[in-house]
């Protein structure tokens, strides 16, 4: 609930309402959309959509059997980290196959042949949408495909009821929301925003 300190709203938004809800993920091949909610120096306050964890499909690559078996890919916030196993010739390219959809991917520089892990980043171009797309890790011998999806994020509709303060809560704050976000903006007069916090406990969401 938000508040200044004569008025109050209640602001009640649900994802079940969104028109671009997308069906269920598969644990295998679907990242699961995370929220945070970020302080904002500004009188503006958002919930802002965090990075998501994608989920990866490994596939055997286009060179001798045993890819699968020669590198270990794991998945976090916005990255995907490809670990060859320590033996062999280690992990000699690692590149984006194709165009990727909605993302901007960052390989960084490693030396051919490691068998650390390396960490590849992604930052989706519009925030909420959907994510894919897919890398190639090679040794000299094997190699993998490695395909990288998040689902998008749907827009939330919004209810506005008055608080529990003084009347005036609801043309006292403007509201507003986007892709996993919600947006809350007290007129340029009055108290300002004195408390913003989450009442009860989330539905399918953090």
């Amino acid at each position: 609930m938000k508040r200044s300190s004569l008025a109050a709203l209640v602001l009640i938004f649900g994802v079940a309402a969104c028109s671009d809800i997308v069906s269920p993920p598969q644990p295998s091949a679907v990242g699961d959309a995370r929220y945070a909610k970020h302080d904002n120096p500004s009188r503006l306050s958002t919930a802002v959509l965090a990075v998501c964890t994608p989920g990866t499909t490994v596939t055997e690559g286009d060179l001798f059997p045993g890819g699968i078996a020669s590198f270990g890919v794991s998945s976090g916030l916005g990255s995907v980290t490809v670990d060859h196993v320590n033996a062999g010739t280690g992990l000699q390219s690692l590149t984006v196959v194709g165009v990727p959809v909605n993302a901007i991917v960052t390989i960084p520089a490693f030396t051919p042949g490691t068998t650390a892990p390396v960490v590849v980043t992604f930052t989706p171009v519009i925030p909420g949408g959907a994510v894919e797309f897919t890398l190639r890790a090679a040794s000299t011998f094997h190699a993998v495909f490695i395909r990288v999806r998040c689902t998008a994020t749907c827009t939330p509709s919004t209810t506005l009821t008055e608080g529990h303060l003084f009347p005036g809560g609801i043309v006292s704050f403007g509201v507003t929301s986007g892709p996993g976000s919600v947006t809350v903006d007290h007129v340029n007069a009055g108290t300002g925003l004195q408390s913003l916090t989450e009442v009860g406990a989330p539905v399918n969401a953090v």
